[in-house]
């Protein structure tokens, strides 16, 4: 198999994949832009990803309109769905691409790297859950670090 892409493991404050000092894909199944639309968290999270990064994008994954799996009671109207969406891409300034599963996902990734530079391999940064105990939060930072293993860093 072709090795496509140098991957560094890292908790990111923000975002879920970042593949320049610029750019950042936050990752969102549908079920869960629905929730945070509802709760507000959208919104908050799009403000973080514009302070700290020049390109923010989500990536809407899943849902019955984009080839994922589908659901008996949608949680917002589609005029709601669709203003949370202008708001993100209008308000903001972010753009938001949809995704049929995660192997789409990767694959949109992977070719925003090798749009940014084909000649280079470019690392990106993927992020875990923040670990639940102090314990786990401080393995999740050195495993940042270079040579550092699982191992190691417990």
């Amino acid at each position: 198999m072709e090795k496509i892409l140098q991957v560094k493991y890292c908790t990111l404050p923000t975002g879920d994949y970042q593949i320049s000092d610029d750019i950042i894909f936050e990752r969102k199944t549908f079920n869960d832009w629905e929730g945070s639309v509802i709760d507000g968290r959208i919104f908050k999270q799009a403000e973080r990803l514009k302070e700290e990064f020049k390109t923010p994008v989500f990536i809407l994954e899943g849902g019955p309109k984009y080839g994922g799996p589908a659901y008996s009671k949608p949680k917002l109207t589609k005029a709601a769905l669709h203003s949370s969406m202008l708001s993100i891409g209008l308000g903001f300034g972010i753009p938001i691409i949809p995704s049929n599963n995660p192997t789409e996902t990767a694959n949109i990734i992977i070719q925003a790297v090798r749009r940014l530079d084909k000649d280079t391999k470019i690392k990106h940064v993927q992020t875990h859950k923040k670990g639940k105990t102090l314990k786990e939060q401080r393995m999740q930072v050195f495993l940042c670090f270079p040579g550092i293993g699982p191992k190691l860093a417990n």
